[in-house]
């Protein structure tokens, strides 16, 4: 191989070794990217489940309360 063609076949070396660097980088940030929108995802379902909690159990068991409240207020009065 003449010293040409060996420092060509080392340019396109150069250029694949680099290709693949940068590939490398891309995919690592692409990766980042997506755990944090997994996490922001993943913070928003659990605080979606919160209110979805908050709804169906506290809410019905404060208006049994109130109801309960109302009427032994009621029957006090009465009785």
């Amino acid at each position: 191989m003449s010293p040409q063609e060996q420092a060509l076949a080392d340019d396109k070396m150069r250029a694949e070794i680099a290709r693949l660097f940068s590939e490398a980088r891309r995919y690592d940030t692409e990766d980042r990217y997506l755990d944090d929108k997994l996490r922001a995802e993943v913070s928003k379902l659990v605080a979606e489940a919160g209110q979805i909690k908050m709804n169906t159990i506290l809410a019905p068991a404060l208006a049994a309360a109130g109801l309960m409240g109302a009427t032994a207020a009621i029957v006090k009065i009465f009785f």
